[in-house]
């Protein structure tokens, strides 16, 4: 079983990026999970790959950049 952050705690925004959507968990680029494609479920697609080959320690970062207790 994957394990994807609770989407009813937390959100993963999508904005177009140039010609590329992203899919971001976090704050940032810098301190957040992310993942690129051409189409919105490419990025969502991409991030997902990119959550799971993430290690926990990123993957806390990611979340708690949102709440603003990255240090």
């Amino acid at each position: 079983m994957l394990n994807m952050p609770d989407l009813k705690k937390t959100t993963i925004t999508i904005e177009l990026d140039g010609d590329q959507y992203c899919a971001l968990l976090g704050i940032n680029l810098m301190e957040g999970v992310c993942g690129f494609g051409p189409t919105i479920d490419d990025a969502i697609e991409a991030f997902c790959e990119s959550w799971i080959s993430a290690t926990p320690s990123e993957r806390k970062r990611a979340i708690e950049s949102l709440n603003g207790s990255v240090q």
